[in-house]
């Protein structure tokens, strides 16, 4: 077939979600990627009262293949997420672009990987605003297991997901290579979660932290979370104690606040 169309073992996509993001190819001829949204699920009943408005709440969202790279979260809302999942993509694209190449040794992210290869070659992405997946919540789930847990929290393993992640736009001009770095930031603080404050001073890890901390990065989509998280980082805050909902409360204060913030932490590193 001309589009290809993935669902993780665990997960269900909604009756409606492929007559849905299907119709979005006569609308968006050149489209390579056409993505809706998600939502969380513990019982399959939750997801019966999920169905399309009759009429949209706002228009899809539009973009080039290098907004699509710097836009990849991985969150139910993001216009695009950093897995194959809820989405059709043009078969072409993945061979393209290698998209399905996930190096053995990347266990998880591996397909976040994948998404910023595909951007390297696709025309345009198309986010629609409806709910077309929905995530199973399954606590013995391979991604929540504690010996994958254990692994993805390690400096080595941190170390070659985000040189993975550089390699992908290695020779490319410096606003691919800034896709990459923002990769890199935003999966920067979640390494440390459960760590100490000797993983940032590892000298693998000190490596990075020039690509993460510039201004520049600061000015794209949600940037203030991972952001406030290395705000803490440098004053070497337990900042895995604080509940979810205190971040996102944090992230709505204004931007030269973080700014600022952003100056002292590049200083308070310097001093580790």
């Amino acid at each position: 077939g001309e589009w290809i169309c993935f669902v993780d073992s665990d997960d269900v996509l909604l009756p409606h979600a492929l007559e849905l993001l299907f119709a979005e190819t006569k609308n968006f001829p050149d489209a390579d990627v056409i993505e809706g949204k998600s939502t969380r699920f513990r019982e399959i009943s939750e997801l019966q009262k999920i169905v399309p408005a009759a009429a949209r709440s706002r228009e899809p969202f539009v973009a080039d293949g290098f907004t699509f790279a710097v836009k990849l979260e991985a969150t139910d809302t993001t216009p695009f997420v950093t897995s194959h999942w809820r989405k059709i993509i043009r078969r072409e694209s993945l061979l393209k672009t290698d998209a399905l190449n996930f190096p053995p040794e990347i266990i998880f992210f591996e397909d976040a990987l994948g998404q910023l290869r595909l951007a390297t070659g696709i025309r345009r992405a198309v986010s629609v605003p409806e709910i077309v997946y929905g995530h199973r919540e399954n606590p013995d789930s391979a991604c929540n297991s504690a010996t994958t847990k254990a692994k993805y929290s390690t400096v080595d393993y941190r170390v070659k997901l985000w040189n993975a992640a550089l390699n992908i736009f290695r020779g490319n001009d410096e606003k691919w290579q800034l896709a990459a770095r923002l990769f890199i930031a935003r999966t920067f603080p979640g390494a440390f979660l459960s760590a100490t404050g000797t993983f940032l001073r590892h000298p693998q890890i000190r490596a990075f932290i020039p690509l993460v901390r510039s201004r520049e990065l600061a000015a794209y989509p949600n940037s203030k979370s991972w952001l406030l998280k290395l705000i803490l980082l440098g004053t070497r805050f337990p900042f895995s104690l604080v509940p979810e909902p205190i971040f996102r409360a944090a992230i709505r204060l204004p931007l030269p606040y973080f700014l600022a913030a952003h100056v002292r932490v590049r200083r308070l590193l310097k001093k580790s």
